[in-house]
C-alpha cells in the first residue's frame, strides 16, 4: 500500500529540509572557525597529533560503522511498511556493529604503539585510507 501525502506534510517537509540544510551549514561555520582557535592553544606538534587521532577515529568510523546505515534505510523501510516496526534491522544492525566494535578495538589495541609514535609512512597511509573510504 502506497502511503498518500498530504499537502500539510509536503509544507512541512519543506521547512524539516531546509533546517536541516542550515543546521548543517551551521557545523560547517562553527568547525572552520574552532580551527584557528584549536590549532593557538594546541600548537603545531599537539594539532598534528590531534589531526592523526581524528584520523584514524574517522576511518574506525567508516570502516566499522558508517557502511551499515544504508542497509538500515533500505530494509529497515521494507520492514516497517510491512510490520509497522524495524525491530528486526535493528538488532542485526547492533549485532553487525557490536562485532565491528570488537574487531575496532582489537586492531588498536595493536596498533596502538604504531598510531602513537612518530612515523611518517603510517600516518601517510592512514591519511590515505581515510581519503578513499570517504571517497566511495
Amino acid at each position: 500500500m502506497i502511503p498518500v501525502l498530504h499537502f500539510k506534510d509536503v509544507k512541512s517537509s519543506f521547512w524539516d529540509y531546509a533546517a536541516l540544510i542550515f543546521s548543517k551549514a551551521g557545523v560547517v561555520l562553527l568547525a572552520l572557525a574552532s580551527i584557528p582557535l584549536v590549532t593557538r592553544l594546541l600548537g603545531t606538534e599537539s594539532y598534528g597529533k590531534f589531526s592523526v587521532f581524528l584520523m584514524v577515529a574517522q576511518l574506525m568510523i567508516y570502516a566499522f560503522v558508517s557502511w551499515t546505515s544504508g542497509s538500515v534505510v533500505r530494509y529497515g523501510k521494507e520492514e516497517f511498511v510491512k510490520e509497522g516496526k524495524i525491530n528486526k534491522v535493528f538488532w542485526a544492525r547492533s549485532l553487525i556493529l557490536a562485532v565491528c566494535f570488537l574487531i575496532g578495538l582489537f586492531l588498536l589495541f595493536f596498533l596502538k604503539n604504531r598510531i602513537k609514535r612518530d612515523n611518517p609512512k603510517f600516518s601517510t597511509f592512514i591519511a590515505g585510507a581515510n581519503n578513499e573510504i570517504a571517497c566511495i
